[in-house]
């Protein structure tokens, strides 16, 4: 009975180890306070350093895939307030339509829920959850893909 409760335990923590896991290539699992999710001010050399032990660079590709990289994430930033401004457009012209819509009575709950809301997405900031930058183990959706 021992060995089976052991061998249950172990393959809970087995199953359990990829979730807390840093998949190493975003901000995933990193300590508290990390920048998850975005791409921290050394990832450019970090992804460098890497690439060229793994590839055995010379100075020059090094320098090279430097610069690739950097071209990369001016990109990806770009894109990524390109679709914030996008979003909240989209959101304030939903919340002009709403006000057509309800009544000074609906509008003022659906007010209090989206307040709630964004105190609630505060409150998850403040802890270690993953705001949905990791969907699936695809890993494409953060910054240090592709």
């Amino acid at each position: 009975m021992k060995k089976l409760t052991l061998l249950v335990v172990l393959a809970i923590l087995f199953s359990a180890a990829p979730v807390f896991a840093h998949c190493g290539m975003c901000g995933m699992g990193e300590a508290k306070g990390s920048d998850k999710g975005s791409m921290s001010e050394n990832w450019t050399a970090e992804k460098t350093a890497s690439l060229t032990e793994a590839l055995g660079l010379s100075e020059e590709q090094a320098a090279q895939v430097t610069a690739a990289l950097e071209v990369k994430k001016s990109k990806k930033n770009a894109l990524k307030e390109e679709k914030k401004a996008n979003m909240d457009a989209i959101r304030d012209e939903f919340h002009a339509a709403l006000k057509s819509i309800l009544t000074a009575e609906q509008l003022e709950k659906h007010e209090a829920m989206m307040a709630e809301k964004e105190k609630m997405k505060a409150e998850m900031k403040g802890g270690d959850h993953h705001h949905g930058e990791h969907k699936g183990s695809g890993h494409d959706e953060h910054e240090g893909s592709n």
